[in-house]
């Protein structure tokens, strides 16, 4: 199993997300599959209470690509505000933007 699967379904299992939820799925799949954010985690979400940890994110420290990045996350799963399409995906390379399309096609249910 690959490493971002694996960590994948790690937050999935911690977190007890129901597999029809497709707004906590496409934010654990984003967040697992970058290991910065990864490494965050508990600052980006409160597995107890089961929600975005907002003031936290607000003050963690997060490159402007990563910050992007977590507010797409933030976006799926509620519609939080974040880059428009053109600056989020301006600032990722290769792999982080193939990420981003792949939590959209997650959070639509699209694969």
């Amino acid at each position: 199993m690959k490493d971002h699967e694996q960590r994948y379904l790690e937050l999935l299992a911690k977190d007890g997300t129901d597999p029809t939820d497709t707004y906590r799925k496409a934010l654990f799949y984003l967040f697992s599959g970058n290991l910065e954010i990864y490494s965050k985690i508990d600052s980006l979400y409160d597995f107890k209470n089961r929600s975005i940890e907002f003031d936290s994110f607000e003050k963690t420290d997060f490159s402007n690509s990563m910050k992007h990045m977590v507010e797409l996350g933030f976006n799926l799963y509620n519609g939080y505000p974040s880059a428009d399409p053109a600056t989020l995906f301006s600032g990722l390379d290769h792999e982080n933007s193939k990420l981003c399309l792949e939590a959209i096609q997650v959070r639509f249910d699209l694969v």
